[in-house]
């Protein structure tokens, strides 16, 4: 990493007025998740290899997060547990060639998580389901910089949900579903820079923080038009997450103490609607297509920030994914079971004007049927080029599923 520190330059890009989109950061605000603004909810991996396609397929319990009403048609009351790891490449990011710390090729961040452990009940033509998780991880590159100074900077966050559904079926072929979401987390940003002017250690930290929470309602319709066609629309209601946050400064050497703290416990991050629709088409026994086209208002978004609001240059994106599954059955010694294949693409333009980033997704996964288990696995691999920085970023997911 090629640095270039200057201390006046330094002092003035970390002043409180300074934290939040004073300069164009394009795809990763500090309040980005990893990865895509562009989320309904954690992915199954059958949806995962599907390209994400998730609205018109029911499977397991995360169509609480994408469309309740796909709950009715699951293949039954279930448990499951999804674990995902995400990886990606940033460029431009809070003080990394926005400020004064300057990078000549992208840097990596990765983590591992819970997607969603959860389960689905079905009564009749009733069906519930309850899901816990992360939603959102706002993990960036660690800086460690050393030139005759030292600068260390680590940003790190999550946001967690809980998810309840219910969804009833109107006749055997049509389902209504509604879902509340709850969502809390934490961001946090801390900055340590050292220097010596005539043999003396001065040191500057800062640290932002901020504890979010909010809830929203996603409804949503199922119809199986025949025993091939199933067309799906969902909503997700627009909402807001308040934030209570917290800036701290101190400035010290052997001679001198400054400490300053700023809050507000009114600040908060305006989320738009989106609307979904879905279809899916089951060619065969084996073989099944499906499309999701998503709309998302992020033309609406704001950000309000120690009482200020702060301009986004944001249009609202319109994400496709298509995605096809073959079921390929094989024998295990004396027992046939079921090996689901699956292959997707989606297409995924992030909502920062300047610069576009646009990203292509590859999706490869599949499965293992055995007596009333399923394991899933699948992979993505997305590439952009828009924002002329050749940004990446891949997933694994992980899920077991246990019907009772």
């Amino acid at each position: 990493m090629k640095g270039n520190l200057y201390i006046f330059a330094l002092l003035i890009a970390l002043s409180a007025a300074n934290i939040y989109g004073q300069t164009n950061i394009g795809q990763y605000e500090d309040e980005a998740p990893l990865g895509s603004w562009n989320l309904w909810g954690p992915y199954s991996s059958r949806s995962l290899g599907m390209g994400q396609v998730s609205l018109a397929f029911p499977y397991d319990s995360s169509a609480g997060f994408h469309n309740p009403a796909a709950l009715p048609f699951v293949s039954g009351s279930h448990i499951v547990l999804n674990l995902v790891g995400n990886s990606a490449s940033l460029y431009k990011y809070s003080l990394v060639n926005t400020g004064v710390i300057s990078i000549r090729s992208p840097a990596s961040a990765a983590y591992f998580s819970v997607g969603y452990v959860g389960g689905v009940y079905q009564r009749g033509r009733w069906a519930f389901s309850l899901n816990y998780g992360e939603l959102e991880n706002y993990l960036r590159p660690s800086v460690e910089y050393f030139e005759g100074a030292g600068l260390h900077c680590r940003y790190r966050g999550s946001l967690d949900y809980v998810n309840l559904a219910v969804a009833r079926r109107l006749s055997d072929r049509i389902a209504l579903g509604v879902a509340v979401n709850r969502v809390w987390g934490e961001r946090l940003r801390e900055i340590e820079y050292s220097f010596y002017t005539e043999s003396i250690r001065n040191l500057s930290i800062e640290k932002m923080s901020q504890t979010l929470s909010g809830y929203y309602f996603i409804a949503g319709l199922l119809v199986q038009l025949n025993d091939k066609l199933n067309l799906a629309v969902a909503w997700r209601s627009p909402h807001k997450r308040r934030a209570e946050s917290t800036f701290y400064r101190e400035f010290s050497n052997r001679f001198v103490f400054i400490p300053s703290r700023a809050e507000s416990d009114n600040d908060e991050y305006k989320i738009p609607s989106v609307i979904g629709f879905g279809a899916g088409y089951r060619v065969n026994s084996r073989l099944t297509l499906g499309m999701d086209v998503a709309l998302f208002g992020w033309k609406k978004y704001e950000v309000t920030y120690f009482g200020e609001t702060t301009p986004r240059s944001f249009a609202s994106r319109t994400k496709v994914n298509l995605g096809a599954e073959y079921l390929l059955p094989i024998r295990i010694g004396q027992r046939k079971v079921i090996l689901p294949l699956r292959l997707g693409y989606y297409y995924d333009p992030q909502p920062p004007l300047n610069p576009e980033t646009n990203y292509h997704n590859l999706t490869l996964g599949g499965g293992l049927k055995l007596w009333r288990l399923n394991f899933d696995a699948a992979f993505t691999y997305g590439f952009e080029n828009s924002s002329g920085h050749g940004l990446r970023r891949s997933m694994v997911n992980f899920s077991t599923l246990f019907y009772f």
